[in-house]
């Protein structure tokens, strides 16, 4: 019974292609998007010096979750099991020297932010340590780096203060007003903050965006669309799929390999299950 690999979709064969935005330009990377069924989210507020002003030391998590967060964790329900948990840190230096741009700021270049997490000195470990963990990160400078900026690689300022590190997670910088007296983060933070960690969340989970000739229906007022999770999980099919051909591959080469190897019964139900299922993810996603 032959599966016939080079029939398959093209998506099969090529999944998880994504953009990311660098230099204004869209640039296509591939990434392995989160599949576990079981996915820890610490969500935390990390501030480099608390000792020093302009520090935030509470925000509304749970209204940031309610509002930006829980929609997409009820939308892929039926793909994931999440756990939510968050901290404060008042410490949290970085590993690295921050480069003065201009006289009253500072500047990330793409290099620095490779090596943003300080894994060493920054407490980020999961509670449920055996679970795979999505960090989300919103970094508060001390003021004496404040405010603290992306660089392009020309180095000018990004209009962007938030990143992605694929397969870790997503980090938003916040800089405090200089004014500010306020040891929580302001409403305005939160929401900007959160929505953020939305998109990062649906990006490092593979949700595709809506196309642009895709119309949505009045009924269809959710944060993912019918039609993103419809093709969310079509795509999660095809890749399993490519492993379970991947693994059968490997099988066959190492049977052939061992002169007389045995097989046995159960393991040849197996096999022949997963190609009848390989068949029928041919069948039903071919156009």
């Amino acid at each position: 019974m032959d599966a016939q690999p080079d029939k398959l979709p093209p998506g099969l064969r090529n999944p998880a292609d994504i953009f990311f935005q660098k230099d204004g330009v869209r640039r296509a990377i591939i990434i392995a998007y989160w599949t576990a069924i079981i996915l820890a989210i610490p969500l935390c507020l990390l501030n480099e010096d608390a000792s020093l002003e302009n520090s935030v030391m509470g925000w509304d998590v749970r209204k940031g979750i309610e509002e930006h967060v829980q929609p997409i964790l009820d939308a892929l329900s039926s793909q994931h099991n999440f756990t939510i948990e968050s901290q404060v840190q008042s410490y949290a230096p970085l590993a690295f020297d921050l480069r003065p741009v201009s006289n009253d700021s500072f500047g990330l270049s793409y290099d620095d932010l490779t090596v943003f997490v300080n894994s060493a000195e920054w407490t980020l470990s999961s509670s449920v340590s055996n679970d795979p963990v999505l960090h989300f990160l919103l970094f508060v400078p001390s003021s004496d780096h404040s405010p603290l900026n992306i660089l392009n690689s020309d180095g000018t300022l990004s209009k962007s203060t938030a990143f992605i590190l694929p397969q870790w997670g997503g980090i938003v910088i916040y800089n405090q007003p200089q004014i500010s007296t306020m040891p929580k983060l302001s409403e305005h933070g939160l929401h900007r903050s959160f929505s953020t960690f939305a998109t990062q969340l649906m990006t490092l989970l593979g949700v595709p965006e809506l196309p642009s000739g895709i119309l949505r229906s009045p009924n269809d007022s959710g944060l993912i669309s019918a039609w993103q999770l419809d093709a969310l999980v079509r795509r999660r099919i095809l890749e399993t799929a490519k492993g379970t051909q991947d693994t059968l591959r490997s099988f066959i080469q190492l049977a052939n390999q061992i002169d007389n190897m045995p097989i046995g019964e159960s393991v040849r139900n197996d096999i022949e299950g997963s190609l009848n299922a390989l068949e029928k993810v041919t069948l039903f996603t071919i156009p």
